[in-house]
């Protein structure tokens, strides 16, 4: 037997963490896929409108597939939320009435956003705004 041929023989995937006798589950363990975009953005639609997380979504999803769970059925936003959903499904996010957004023209808008994008840059960047 060769050293590749014993190192191929000997390979065992283990969690990051190990089994959770007291909750009864695996540890949370990151992982990619790589999904069509459509699909990504499905799921990050109903995560909006249920106002859950994409990452519980999914474990959700998952879940079901493999039988531990029982489905769920998809959810509108709550009552007085500002998301709405729009007749091509997509998410509309309604602002009050009166809103400085709405009494603000096309080039005020886009700079607003501009400026809001590089605030938050230089916070990501970890320098003073």
């Amino acid at each position: 037997m060769t050293a590749s041929t014993a190192a191929n023989t000997k390979t065992q995937v283990k969690p990051s963490k190990p089994y959770n006798q007291l909750a009864g589950k695996l540890a949370r363990m990151k992982t990619t896929l790589d999904l069509p975009d459509d699909l990504v953005r499905a799921m990050k639609m109903r995560a909006l409108l249920q106002g859950r997380t994409l990452r519980d979504l999914v474990a959700d999803f998952l879940r079901q597939g493999l039988g531990m769970a029982a489905a769920q059925t998809a959810q509108s936003p709550p009552p007085g939320s500002m998301v709405e959903t729009a007749p091509n499904g997509l998410p509309t996010i309604r602002c009050n009435a009166n809103a400085p957004a709405t009494t603000l023209g096309l080039q005020d808008l886009l700079a607003l956003e501009q400026e809001a994008q590089t605030t938050e840059d230089l916070q990501r960047a970890s320098r003073p705004v």
